[in-house]
């Protein structure tokens, strides 16, 4: 720590942030208006601790190294605030992402022999359970009091992340877009998160509704392939049940309504019947 010539300098300050060593850097010049700039670095910091004091959000933890550059003016502080501005780089180890489990749903779909099990799986795949966070990072820039990224990439169970973020320090807003797609299925659409609102209380907002119905026609395809040749009478269960009721194979005569009789509705088809039936499913889940 030295002083002179109106400038303040700390070489360095060692301690302890998040359960992690922390190194600080930094310097205070008595100009018109004042000035600060500062070097921070974190290693293996409990991201989850740094999630819910920042933004009271526990949606993710593992380990998080930090590394960052900033500097700002200013006589207050809404006006230093105001004028920050530098640069940095994070990346997260043994980390896991809450309330999805891309690594359950991406080895289901591989298997889709099961369809009744699979559609119950879908609810609670994107509404429960934790992806392993096998590789995170990305860098930051920041001016004039906004926090900017955009090229955030995670290596996950199951698929792949993306995300981009802006934190807004003079208006206290953040907004992260993020992407997930599974590894396995490339034409599957991605699940989308998005957090939106005021840095500590933001709107959580979990965007799968793509998948499920991707997820929906690829069950309702299967189940149709594997009924065609019993509903054409080549072999099967139901192949036989209705040539059974169709005995010797003539169709049953339709007998028109008498005067004044309703009219019955039509017959849903079957594949109508299922497809709804998933979708209700995959709903409620």
């Amino acid at each position: 720590l030295t002083l002179a010539g109106g400038v303040l300098d700390i070489e360095e300050l060692s301690g302890r942030l998040y359960g992690a060593p922390a190194k600080l850097r930094a310097r205070f010049t008595d100009t018109s208006p004042p000035t600060a700039a500062l070097a921070l670095t974190l290693q293996g910091a409990d991201l989850e601790a740094v999630l819910i004091d920042a933004a009271e959000i526990d949606f993710s933890s593992g380990k998080l190294d930090l590394t960052a550059r900033f500097q700002a003016q200013g006589r207050s502080e809404q006006e230093l605030v105001s004028a920050l501005g530098g640069e940095g780089s994070v990346a997260v180890r043994q980390g896991l992402i809450k309330g999805i489990n891309l690594g359950r749903l991406n080895t289901q779909l591989a298997n889709i022999d099961n369809e009744i099990a699979l559609v119950g799986l879908i609810g609670d795949a994107l509404s429960g359970g934790v992806t392993p966070i096998h590789n995170l990072d990305g860098t930051f820039s920041a001016s004039n009091g906004v926090i900017r990224s955009t090229d955030f990439r995670a290596v996950l169970d199951g698929g792949e992340g993306s995300a981009v973020t802006t934190v807004d320090l003079p208006r206290w807003q953040l907004s992260m877009n993020s992407e997930f797609r599974l590894t396995g299925h490339p034409n599957a659409p991605p699940i989308g998160l998005l957090l939106m609102g005021p840095i500590d209380n933001p709107q959580r907002e979990i965007r799968d509704k793509a998948l499920k119905a991707h997820i929906t026609e690829k069950v309702f395809s299967t189940v149709a392939r594997k009924l065609a040749p019993a509903v054409t009478g080549q072999s099967g269960v139901v192949g036989g049940l209705l040539e059974a009721l169709a005995g010797s194979g003539q169709a049953p005569q339709e007998t028109a309504p008498a005067e004044g009789d309703p009219i019955p509705p039509p017959e849903a088809s079957p594949e109508n019947l299922f497809e709804n039936l998933l979708q209700d499913i995959i709903q409620d889940n």
